[in-house]
C-alpha cells in the first residue's frame, strides 16, 4: 500500500495488499505475514465388558491445545468501493477510478495466546436381545470451556451495562458499557462454560424375516460440538485496546488518504497497551461474546428398511432427518438510527451509541437453528460376474435462519425475510457409479495380453440447483447493517430479456427487481429462487499388463466431464449492478470445468 501512495499511520512489514474491493466486480489481495504456533496433544482410552447379551464399553478423552498467533492482519488496511447513490457516484467502477471508499478499515494485528483443556467420557451398551433384534444405548459427556486467552485479551459490552452508565476500571479511556477481564461482573474468558452437555444414542437393528434378507434400522443421537473455534475468539483480540483498529464508513479522505480530518493518526501505532496509555480510536469497535454460552448441538435420526430383491441386489428405502440448534450467529449492538438527512455518508453519526463515540458493536450468540429431511432410496447390485453397480436418489429439504443479520436487534425480525431453505438445499440429488470388467478375460495368447483385462468404470450424478437470494446491494434501510434485500416490482420473472447476453446466460429478467426503498428491509425471501441445475459424467479406462505374479504395469485413462456438459454457477444478484443483474457470468466453482483427460502409466514390483 505504501507503494501505492496510501498514506497510513503503520504499514506492514513486508510490501502486500491486504484487500481492495470493489462489490460485485473485484476484490484483490491475500493475507499478510504471520506466524502460526497450534499444538496440541490428546490422550484417550477404552474399556470394554462382555457379559451375556450385553457388549458394554466405556472411555474417556482429555485433550489439551495451544494456539500462539502472531499475525499483521489489517495492518494494509482494507478498502471498498460500494457505488452507494449517498455520499457516492452511485457506480461501484467510478467510485473506485475517483477514490472514494464506502468503507475503510485498518488495524496493528491479530495476537493471541489461548490454551484450552477439554474432556469427555461415555458410555454404551450393545445389547442383543433377541437373534434377530439388537439394540444400541449409550450417554455421552461434553462439558465445553471457553478459550483462555493468557495475555488477559477479554472485553465484554452488554446494553444493560451501557444503560446503567457502568465504566470500566482497567481501562478507564473505554466507552460506557464496555468492560475487561479484572472488572466486577466480567467472566473469566469473556463467556461461561457449557458444562451440561449430555448427549444420548439409540439405535436398533431388527433382522424381520429372520433369513437376513431384510432388515429395519434406525436411531437416534444429539451430537455436540464441543471444540470451540478458535477464530469465535478473534472478537476480542481483534479491538482495541490490543489491536487498534479503525472502521469508518465513507471516510472524508479518499483511497490516497483514508485518515484525513482525523487528529489521531500518529496515535495510531504498535505497543500501546498499559491501562493508562490506552487508545480507543473512534469510532470505537467492540466485539463481544453473549455471557450464557450455549453449545452447538445436531439431532440426528433416520430408519432404514433394506431387502435383498433378487441374488446379490439390495432395494433400501430410507429417511434420513437432522435438527442443528444453538448455531453461531453475530448482533450488530449499534445500528445506525432513522433520521432526518440521513445518508450512508453520515451512518457512523447516526449509530445508537454515536454519543459516545461508538462504532459496530458486534455481540456473538448461539440461536441460530436449521431442519434437514431426506427420502433417500438405493438400488445396489454387489460385484458379481465382473460387473458392479449402486444407483441412490434423495429428496431433501434444508431450511433455516443462518446467514447474514438483515434487521436491527430492536425491530421484529421477520420469519418470511429470515427463514428459508439454506445453499445446501439441493431438493434433487441422483448418482450412479459402476465397474465392468470388459469382456476379453478369456482369450489366449498375445490377444489377451493386449485386449483383455480391462476395466470400466465410471460415476454419474445430477443435482437440482442451489438457493439464492436477490439482494438490494446497498444500503437503503440506511441502518449501517447493509445486508438489505431487493424489492420485488411484480414483473413476470421468467420473461428473459430479448437482449443477447454476450459471454453469459440470462437466469431471470431483471426488471423483475429493484433496489428496496429508503427506510426498508427489502421483501425477496431468503433463499427464494433456485440456481441451475448440475450433471456430470467421469469415467476411466484401466488394464494391468502383468509380467509376472507380482510385477505388472497399470495403464490408466480417465475422463472428467465427458460429454463435456456445462454447469452454471448461480446468477448475479444484487440489484446496485443492473448490467450484470440476472445474468450468469460463470461455472459453477466445485463442479464447471470443462472435460479434461488425464494419463497414467504406473509400475508395481
Amino acid at each position: 500500500m505504501k507503494d501505492l501512495g496510501v498514506r497510513l499511520p503503520i504499514y506492514p512489514a513486508l510490501p502486500s495488499i491486504s484487500e481492495i474491493n470493489a462489490i460485485n466486480f473485484f476484490n484483490i489481495g491475500d493475507n499478510l505475514e504471520a506466524s502460526f504456533f497450534r499444538p496440541g496433544y490428546e490422550f484417550n482410552d477404552r474399556l470394554s465388558w462382555m457379559r451375556g447379551k450385553h457388549n458394554v464399553q466405556f472411555g474417556g478423552e482429555v485433550q489439551h491445545y495451544v494456539v500462539e498467533i502472531r499475525n499483521q492482519f489489517r495492518r494494509a488496511g482494507h478498502s471498498q468501493f460500494a457505488g452507494s447513490s449517498t455520499s457516492g457516484t452511485g457506480n461501484t467502477l467510478a467510485d473506485f477510478l475517483l477514490g472514494q471508499m464506502s468503507q475503510f478499515e485498518q488495524g496493528t494485528g491479530e495476537y493471541k495466546d489461548y490454551v484450552v483443556n477439554y474432556g469427555s467420557a461415555f458410555v454404551q451398551d450393545d445389547w442383543k436381545l433377541t437373534p434377530r433384534l439388537t439394540i444400541n444405548a449409550g450417554l455421552r459427556f461434553e462439558p465445553a470451556p471457553p478459550w483462555h486467552e493468557k495475555v488477559g485479551r477479554i472485553e465484554m459490552f452488554t446494553l444493560e451495562d451501557y444503560a446503567n452508565n457502568v465504566h470500566s476500571t482497567v481501562f478507564p479511556q473505554a466507552p460506557r458499557g464496555e468492560t475487561f477481564r479484572g472488572d466486577p461482573g466480567v467472566p473469566e474468558d469473556g463467556t461461561s462454560a457449557a458444562t451440561n452437555n449430555w448427549g444420548g444414542r439409540f439405535g436398533f437393528a431388527w433382522d424381520i424375516t429372520g433369513d437376513g434378507k431384510t432388515s429395519l434400522r434406525g436411531g437416534g443421537g444429539s451430537f455436540f460440538d464441543q471444540h470451540r473455534d478458535g477464530e469465535s475468539g478473534n472478537g476480542a483480540v481483534n479491538a482495541a485496546p490490543w489491536n487498534l483498529r479503525l472502521f469508518v464508513t465513507r471516510p472524508e479522505g479518499p483511497f490516497s488518504d483514508p485518515y484525513r480530518g482525523r487528529s489521531d493518526f500518529d496515535l495510531i501505532t504498535d505497543g500501546i497497551i498499559g491501562t493508562q496509555k490506552a487508545i480507543f480510536p473512534t469510532p470505537i469497535l467492540i466485539e463481544t461474546l453473549a455471557e450464557e454460552y450455549q453449545t452447538p448441538v445436531t439431532y440426528n435420526f433416520n430408519l432404514t428398511f433394506e431387502r435383498e430383491v433378487m441374488q446379490g441386489i439390495m432395494a433400501r428405502a430410507a429417511y434420513v432427518g437432522s435438527r442443528n440448534r444453538n448455531g453461531r450467529w453475530t448482533w450488530e449492538l449499534n445500528p445506525a438510527l432513522p433520521a432526518a438527512g440521513a445518508t450512508t455518508g453520515n451512518t457512523d453519526a447516526r449509530r445508537q451509541f454515536a454519543a459516545d463515540k461508538i462504532g459496530t458493536v458486534s455481540q456473538q450468540v448461539q440461536d441460530r437453528k436449521s431442519n434437514y429431511n431426506s427420502m433417500q432410496l438405493a438400488l445396489t447390485k454387489r460385484y458379481s460376474h465382473g460387473f458392479q453397480i449402486s444407483t441412490n436418489y434423495t429428496l431433501s429439504k434444508v431450511e433455516g435462519n443462518f446467514g447474514d443479520q438483515l434487521i436491527p436487534y430492536y425491530l421484529p425480525q421477520d420469519p418470511a425475510l429470515m427463514w428459508g431453505p439454506l445453499d445446501q438445499d439441493h431438493r434433487h440429488r441422483f448418482t450412479t457409479s459402476w465397474v465392468w470388467e470388459l469382456p476379453g478375460a478369456n482369450m489366449n495368447g498375445p490377444l489377451k495380453w493386449v485386449a483383455g483385462g480391462w476395466q470400466w468404470s465410471g460415476v454419474m450424478q445430477f443435482q437440482s440447483g442451489r438457493p439464492y437470494t436477490v439482494t438490494s446491494g446497498t444500503d437503503n434501510s440506511l441502518d449501517g447493517i447493509s445486508n438489505d434485500r431487493a424489492k420485488i416490482t411484480g414483473a413476470d420473472f421468467d420473461a428473459i430479456p430479448a437482449t443477447t447476453c454476450v459471454n453469459c446466460a440470462w437466469a431471470f429478467n431483471p426488471a423483475a427487481f429493484a433496489a428496496n426503498d429508503l427506510g426498508t428491509f427489502g421483501n425477496v425471501g431468503k433463499g427464494a429462487y433456485y440456481g441451475p441445475s448440475l450433471h456430470n459424467w467421469d469415467m476411466s479406462l484401466s488394464k494391468n499388463f502383468r509380467f509376472t505374479a507380482d510385477q505388472y504395469v497399470q495403464f490408466r485413462a480417465e475422463f472428467f466431464n465427458v460429454f463435456n456438459q456445462v454447469n452454471f454457477d448461480i446468477p448475479n444478484r444484487a440489484t446496485n449492478n443492473q448490467a450484470t443483474l440476472g445474468r450468469i457470468t460463470r461455472t459453477e466453482p466445485s463442479s464447471g470445468d470443462p472435460r479434461i483427460l488425464q494419463f497414467g502409466l504406473k509400475w508395481v514390483f
